[in-house]
């Protein structure tokens, strides 16, 4: 009994040891590729913020009502002959044009790590019609890598044009009768 003991204690140390060492080398690959990545429940939750435009422009067309980003899914791919894996994340957008002018707007929405680097972008481009509202939503995918880095935070730019860009497909948001 005192063998059997033993054993497992040292079978058990062993495979701890192992463990360890395998989420030491070569930044977690081989834990990865033993271990299916996945996410949490709560890294699966909307993180929504609310925001306002920093200008000192009186007529900004514009109201940010709120924006937040949430991760989707990890999704095994071939890379190079090796499975990799991406994670695919969305940012959502509620802007209102207070303006009696149409523009096309675009989003670029930045996700940061711990020291305000940039993990990962996603940037679209959508029609807002005057005094319209609404939800500007997109999904876009990142290296597992740089999703490891971990995300702190987010930002985001806006730009608009009362004029279309040559050859981009926009999506338009609805327009509110006020």
């Amino acid at each position: 009994m005192r063998k059997l003991n033993r054993f497992l204690f040292n079978l058990i140390l062993l495979n701890g040891l192992f463990v360890v060492f395998l989420s030491n080398t070569l930044d977690g690959s081989i834990l990865d590729w033993l271990i299916k990545p996945s996410l949490s429940e709560e890294e699966k939750e909307w993180k929504m913020h609310k925001r306002t435009v920093d200008t000192s422009d009186a007529n900004y067309p514009f109201q940010i009502i709120n924006d937040g980003y949430k991760f989707i899914t990890i999704k095994e791919i071939e890379k190079k002959g090796k499975t990799d894996y991406v994670v695919e994340w969305g940012f959502q957008f509620k802007i209102k044009n207070t303006s009696n002018q149409n523009y096309y707007v675009t989003v670029n929405y930045i996700l940061k790590d711990k020291d305000s680097f940039q993990v990962d972008q996603c940037r679209t481009l959508r029609y807002v019609p005057a005094k319209g509202e609404g939800t500007i939503r997109q999904t876009t995918t990142m290296d597992y890598s740089d999703y490891k880095k971990g995300v702190a935070s987010s930002s985001w730019t806006i730009s608009y044009s009362e004029n279309q860009p040559y050859g981009s497909f926009i999506e338009g948001i609805k327009h509110i009768e006020q």
